[in-house]
């Protein structure tokens, strides 16, 4: 009897170590398995503050704009013994129209334990999962009613057409005692992935299918614009083409005769008649260079040139420029 009576007991105490650890904090939670926080006291809330969006930008949002009340745990290894750390990260699929520069990420953060609440924000391709921009230490606002914004402008990403992940996970992932919890949705669109290893490894993490409040802010992808380099004639000069649709295919036409305009099979051009094309590839952040010999006979010529991105039919501003 004496013995089945302290097996019941076992699980009780370790339940009341884990609240008198939580309890010295601040921001102690209702309940949490370590994985899954049930926050006491907090009503559901439908409606959480979102500041303006920049000028010409988009909201990438995947979750349901409901919070209930339950969060989920992002904390540094050894919190509380035996339970793990968890990284997460959202994918996102960017539209047509915002397929420009990452410009800020948003999120609502609404518990903490232990001393700081500094995380990294990192920035992967959403299909290799390599790392395409980092925002080291960071401090967690933690706030039920407003969505906080990190500035990514610096990072100066354009995401193109292409699926990219944000990830949030603790600054020191492997040593401290500190962590905070991400308010997710009611329902989930399962497009996100959890790490429970102390490493940012893409290889560990995992599906999950809750959908934390993590969004991002796209810039709206403007036409094709392309940019020369020094024009000088019997010199090398670079043409570079930007906002092109992510590892496809575009066409820089030029012409020395006027600018227009001329209709073609892409479409009316800047361009007179006869017109000269150069194909170029563009890269996983749609820009694309290509490098032209000029000949010493263009001293002194006029050029126009313009960009069509072969991908999605759009063609940029015309360029006219004077060669020296």
């Amino acid at each position: 009897m004496g013995y089945t009576f302290r097996m019941l007991l076992f699980p009780l105490l370790r339940r009341a170590v884990i609240f008198t650890l939580l309890a010295g904090s601040a921001w102690s939670q209702g309940w949490t398995d370590g994985v899954i926080t049930v926050e006491s006291g907090i009503n559901p809330r439908s409606n959480i503050n979102s500041p303006g969006l920049p000028p010409n930008s988009t909201e990438l949002a995947l979750d349901s704009g409901t919070y209930t009340g339950y969060s989920r745990n992002l904390q540094n290894a050894d919190i509380i013994p035996g339970w793990s750390y968890w990284a997460q990260a959202t994918t996102f699929t960017p539209p047509a129209t915002a397929q420009g520069q990452l410009l800020e990420v948003r999120y609502v953060a609404v518990n903490q334990w232990g001393s700081g609440r500094d995380f990294d924000l990192v920035i992967r391709d959403g299909t290799s999962g390599n790392v395409l921009a980092t925002l080291l230490n960071q401090t967690a606002v933690l706030d039920t009613q407003n969505w906080q914004v990190i500035d990514t402008s610096s990072l100066n990403l354009i995401i193109g057409s292409n699926d990219f992940a944000v990830e949030l996970r603790p600054a020191s992932a492997c040593s401290g005692g500190n962590g905070f919890t991400l308010a997710y949705s009611a329902t989930s669109n399962e497009d996100s992935m959890v790490s429970s290893v102390c490493t940012d490894a893409i290889a560990d993490f995992a599906a999950d299918p809750r959908e934390l409040f993590l969004r991002a802010v796209v810039e709206n992808g403007g036409p094709p614009t392309l940019s020369v380099s020094a024009l000088i004639a019997g010199s090398p000069t670079t043409l570079t083409a930007v906002n092109l649709t992510a590892n496809s295919q575009a066409l820089i036409g030029y012409s020395f005769q006027g600018a227009g305009p001329v209709q073609t099979p892409y479409g009316l051009v800047d361009l007179s008649m006869p017109i000269g094309r150069i194909t170029a590839s563009s890269d996983s952040q749609g820009l694309a260079s290509v490098v032209v010999q000029l000949p010493a006979s263009l001293a002194g010529a006029t050029a126009w040139l313009q960009a069509i991105d072969l991908s999605s039919g759009a063609i940029g501003p015309g360029l006219e420029v004077q060669l020296q």
